[in-house]
């Protein structure tokens, strides 16, 4: 599956013209939302349609990015692929 996403970031990546840097963050950027929510969202945005932050976390910065899928079913049932990596402690 995570493959399926490189390959699909990659053809989209070069029909944007996008660096290797942009190109290597939308593949992680893929595989994580892959991993925490089991959903495969190669081919189904834009990646230029998303908000970009920087989150202070104690002396440093994160990047924190939120994209933007549409066409995403109310009913869909999302299956985290790692455990603990979102939702309530138990």
């Amino acid at each position: 599956m995570l493959q399926s996403l490189a390959n699909e970031a990659s053809s989209n990546a070069e029909g944007l013209g996008l660096r290797s840097a942009d190109h290597i963050s939308i593949v992680s950027d893929m595989a994580q939302v892959f991993e925490e929510t089991g959903l495969d969202i190669g081919g189904r945005f834009d990646e230029r349609d998303c908000v970009e932050i920087w989150v202070k976390h104690g002396v440093s910065q994160k990047r924190t990015k939120l994209f933007f899928v549409p066409g995403i079913d109310t009913s869909t049932e999302f299956a985290p692929q790692a455990r603990k990596v979102c939702g309530p402690e138990p």
